[in-house]
């Protein structure tokens, strides 16, 4: 009986595992991801061509004489481009030469930051020094445009290089000349957006959906354990989240789209109602933003894994400790052998932007994990991702980042 179990949780994992890889499909380390626009007509508009082409969302753009070059986050957005290209007049190739590797810091800041290539600052005072935010603005290269809408009391920002816009965005965080404005991501707004083959565009900024699998009546350990069994194997890029509330005695699952939570539904109900435990599917009252959906795509997922050495090894409390201040952690394990001084520490969060979080404050300081500087950190089984660095101070962990 318990062998047909196992046997029943091995396939719900299984079947929702191909159904997803079906169409996703990892980054290869060195890509090409960079697209040709040629056939410009002369003193072309290098935004209006972008906004044709519906060339979003992009790494950098690089306008030139007789071309234009378009860097996108991934092989396979550069791909959708150009078979999605219905402009005869214009010509779209993929260029030979590869790009280079995105960082787990860059698809960290991607999702946790909602990133772009513009932003708005917004609830800025009347009176506020636009001299000194354009002077901001333009001390990193690549501004596209600098617009003030003083009624409003904004100002949106746009560049060529997405990491220049990163660059910038948090200049202006850091700087207290501007009190009570916020910086807010536009890229919710923007109607042309390619997504990954596996994710359904017709969910993009879609609310109240069935994205939440809800498991309920854990009254006894062997119903907790059943849920764990059964959760624990999921592939961890189609869960955004995953909670035990021990007082409601239930497990919360948020995932990534409608049709991996029903799915999962579907396939564990009757195992589930065999056990005493109630699942149910639940409404999204949250959209799923269009920076976790690109993060994913690249690698991001809620397993953070870290690289140290065996001098640096502390207890499975210690590391709890030292790692909860990025978000809620489910599980925590280590991976040491005695042939190497090297292991790794895998840290599995609740919730997909807390791992995101931890990966991007990492990256900038160790000031509140002592004894980590030095230490690699990635996702887990990103490995096509460039592992950032934790640094001995607070700065970014590599120059070659942006």
């Amino acid at each position: 009986m318990l062998l047909g179990s196992a046997l029943r949780r091995f396939s719900v994992v299984q079947r929702i595992s191909r159904s997803f890889y079906s169409t996703y499909t990892r980054p290869a380390p060195y890509s090409r991801r960079t697209v040709c626009v040629n056939n410009l007509p002369d003193g072309y508009d290098a935004a209006n061509i972008v906004d044709s082409i519906r060339a979003n969302p992009v790494e950098l753009i690089t306008p030139s004489k007789y071309h234009l070059s378009v860097r996108f986050l991934s092989e396979e957005t550069a791909n959708k481009c150009i078979s999605n290209n219905s402009l005869s007049d214009l010509s779209l190739t993929l260029e030979e030469e590869t790009s280079p590797r995105l960082s787990a810091y860059q698809v960290a800041e991607l999702g946790f930051n909602h990133l772009s290539r513009a932003f708005r600052i917004i609830s800025l005072q009347p009176d506020f020094d636009e001299d000194k935010m354009r002077e901001i603005v333009y001390s990193h290269p690549t501004v596209e445009y600098f617009s003030v809408d003083p009624e409003q009391q904004q100002v949106d920002v746009r560049f060529w290089d997405i990491w220049q816009a990163a660059k910038a965005r948090r200049a202006l965080l850091e700087y207290p000349g501007f009190p009570g404005s916020r910086i807010v991501s536009v890229l919710e707004e923007d109607l042309n957006y390619i997504f990954p083959d596996w994710y359904p565009s017709a969910e993009d900024n879609r609310l109240n959906l069935n994205r939440i699998v809800m498991m309920s009546d854990l009254d006894t350990p062997e119903q907790l354990g059943f849920c764990m069994n059964s959760t624990q194997n999921i592939e961890n890029h189609l869960v955004l989240f995953r909670g035990l509330y021990k007082r409601d005695k239930s497990m919360r699952l948020r995932f990534i789209t409608e049709a991996s939570a029903q799915q999962f539904f579907a396939s564990i109900q009757p195992s589930a109602e065999a056990a005493g435990v109630k699942v149910s599917l639940k409404e999204d009252i949250h959209i799923v933003p269009r920076g976790a959906v690109t993060a994913v795509s690249l690698g991001a997922s809620r397993v953070v894994c870290v690289r140290i050495s065996k001098e640096r090894r502390r207890s499975i409390q210690d590391y709890r400790s030292m790692f909860i201040q990025y978000g809620a952690l489910g599980h925590i394990s280590e991976k040491f052998s005695d042939d190497s001084d090297m292991g790794l520490v895998f840290l599995t969060y609740n919730s997909i932007f807390s791992a995101m979080r931890c990966i991007y404050d990492l990256s900038w300081s160790s000031k509140n994990v002592p004894g980590l500087w030095g230490a690699p950190i990635n996702f887990l089984g990103a490995e096509h991702l460039l592992p950032s660095v934790v640094p001995p101070e607070g700065r970014p962990s590599s120059p070659t980042e942006y």
